[in-house]
């Protein structure tokens, strides 16, 4: 019976591991910045692991206008000296690692669920509560951080729309 015990208490629940993916996906997406990049959720096709980055097509062309020969050179980006006179490619040698690469690092699901929280809450809350100094102070610093119940309330209402569901104890 102990053993049961120790192994609920250390173990994870089966609903957390079956979400847990979802869950840094969505968070990652809402913070967005470094940590959305490397979490590389931008979708790898075939076709953007089998290109080159950067490649450029050059033409011959004869005294007509006729193309008569194509080339295909590769760009190489350095970002320091040493890089370029040494040979690296600092984002990978294809297409995808330049795709991931310029993942934009500004947070657009962010600045969605601000838009869709704003308009489903529209009204400012409505409290009726009883006149204390202790209510009064909780009020104004309801988790010890010195955030108020609106600010507080806010934030569970983005984490809500966020993870699906916000559990506040």
């Amino acid at each position: 019976m102990n053993e049961d015990y120790s192994n609920f208490i250390l173990g994870r629940h089966p609903l957390y591991e079956r979400y847990h993916d979802e869950w840094r996906l969505g968070i990652n997406s809402w913070w967005g910045g470094k940590e959305y990049k490397d979490a590389k959720y931008l979708r790898a096709y075939q076709v953007d692991l089998n290109t080159p980055s950067e490649s450029i097509t050059t033409y011959d062309t004869d005294a007509d206008g006729s193309i008569v020969a194509k080339y295909r050179a590769k760009v190489e980006n350095a970002y320091t000296a040493d890089e370029a006179t040494r040979g690296s490619d600092p984002i990978g040698g294809s297409f995808y690692n330049e795709k991931l690469d310029n993942t934009p690092l500004y947070n657009y699901v962010k600045l969605i669920v601000s838009e869709y929280n704003s308009i489903l809450f529209r009204n400012p809350p409505q409290r009726t509560m009883p006149e204390s100094e202790e209510l009064m102070q909780f009020v104004q610093d309801v988790d010890g951080e010195g955030n108020s119940i609106n600010e507080f309330m806010s934030l569970v209402d983005s984490f809500t729309t966020v993870y699906g569901v916000c559990h506040v104890g």
